[in-house]
């Protein structure tokens, strides 16, 4: 059975996945819907995000709260780290995974130029120095090195 979550409007955030009474999609699935923001004087009315084809799509109309039927999951992960925003924070040895799927390693930052970095690229099982180098935007997310520097201990 549906709620209703008009006579709920506090417990409604941004974020929050419901499923819609706007139907069935061609494909068989449920229309899914995530709160963007409430329209501004109205706790009932919020603009929201469409799931299509995989990934969230903002909408310019506005829904009901009374129009959404139940809470779920939120089928699509969360956006990647924004490492340009956060391109301060990065460091030489940090490893990435970037948009291609490769795992790239930090050297050093591309001298006169602010934002791009020298990196290594993983191989074979080990890193390939060469003259590649990255944006912060093109970085996806942040994995633990596949192949750590050796120790050695003395024999």
């Amino acid at each position: 059975m549906a709620e209703d979550w008009s006579e709920r409007p506090d417990e409604l955030k941004p974020g929050i996945v419901f499923k819609s009474y706007n139907g069935i999609l061609d494909d068989g699935n449920e229309v899914l819907l995530r709160l963007d923001r409430p329209v501004p004087g109205d706790a009932s009315k919020w603009y929201v995000e469409e799931f299509l084809l995989g990934s969230w799509i903002r909408r310019t109309e506005v829904i009901e709260s009374c129009d959404l039927i139940e809470k779920v999951d939120d089928p699509a992960p969360p956006p990647p780290e924004d490492w340009y925003e956060r391109r301060h924070e990065l460091r030489s040895g940090m490893v990435f995974k970037d948009y291609q799927g490769d795992l790239v390693q930090l050297d050093r930052t591309v001298p006169g130029d602010g934002t791009k970095w020298y990196v290594g690229v993983f191989s074979n099982g080990s890193w390939a120095w060469m003259d590649d180098t990255i944006e912060p935007g093109d970085l996806v997310e942040q994995v633990d090195d596949p192949a750590p520097p050796q120790t050695f201990s003395p024999l």
